[in-house]
């Protein structure tokens, strides 16, 4: 840390629902973005009392938010217990500024005929043999693995590997996709990557180790409720047309699929694919 952020002002940060107060450096908070330069520095209420409320953040995704901030890396598996008891990384709201971010739907379909219920009507009932269906997935999967984004991270390849039959912390995955929808929010590009990878890395690892997928479903949901962007849904849409038969058979899955109907025709715009 350098003089000139370590003798900056204090600025507040306000957090949740129940209103957590943390403290960072001005200098540190401003330096991370345009965006947050002119939250902390400019003439609006937040610059001149040197306090924000961030109720869109939990005390999780805040602690990884602060962590990277003064490392440049974070890892909620390691500070997740430092999160107030209670706290629930998929149970607060998101986003308030939802005439801001881009809620448009997530994938564009070519014309045809769907019925009553949006479900797309195929113009043939000719079936792919099995074995085309397979290979296609096995495509389809490559794809998905191939999405991670470049980024000079030599932290990496050092992260724990996930064993095998576990789940993941029921709080990783929706941390992991609100810090990437507030990096995007507030233009803070590095921290949007690395939280695009690891949630790219634990999507993957959870079906190379065959982990329980029920958290997958928290995941959908915040994305349903939330306004996040569009990068972020196709990457989860993706990821569950890789793993539909898995994900189907999860609690809460197939009404997600009855309540949010443009979730569904996005799914099965890549499921569709498969039968080509």
């Amino acid at each position: 840390m350098d003089a000139e952020i370590a003798a900056s002002k204090p600025f507040t940060l306000v957090i949740g629902p129940h209103r957590r107060e943390f403290i960072m450096h001005s200098a540190k908070v401003a330096g991370l973005s345009p965006a947050l330069k002119a939250l902390v520095n400019g003439p609006m209420r937040e610059g001149v009392e040197g306090r924000v409320e961030w109720d869109f953040l939990d005390d999780l995704s805040f602690l990884c938010f602060f962590n990277y901030a003064y490392t440049n890396r974070y890892d909620a598996t390691k500070i997740k217990a430092d999160a107030k008891p209670g706290m629930s990384a998929s149970s607060n709201p998101d986003l308030s500024v939802t005439t801001v971010l881009d809620t448009k739907m997530v994938v564009k379909f070519d014309d045809g005929q769907f019925t009553s219920r949006g479900w797309p009507v195929r113009q043939t009932s000719r079936v792919k043999p099995r074995k085309d269906i397979l290979s296609k997935r096995a495509a389809l999967w490559t794809h998905f693995c191939c999405l991670k984004k470049p980024r000079d991270d030599p932290d990496e390849r050092n992260e724990e590997a996930i064993i095998a039959g576990g789940e993941l912390p029921p709080e990783q995955l929706v941390c992991n996709a609100k810090l990437y929808a507030f990096a995007d929010y507030y233009g803070i590009e590095d921290l949007k990557v690395l939280a695009y990878n690891k949630l790219h890395k634990d999507l993957r690892d959870a079906a190379e180790c065959r982990l329980r997928l029920s958290n997958v479903v928290s995941l959908l949901q915040y994305c349903c409720d939330r306004p996040v962007p569009d990068e972020l849904k196709e990457l989860v849409v993706l990821y569950v047309a890789c793993q539909f038969d898995n994900i189907w058979k999860e609690e809460g899955f197939q009404d997600l699929l009855a309540t949010h109907g443009d979730l569904s025709v996005a799914i099965i715009g890549e499921l569709r694919g498969l039968l080509e």
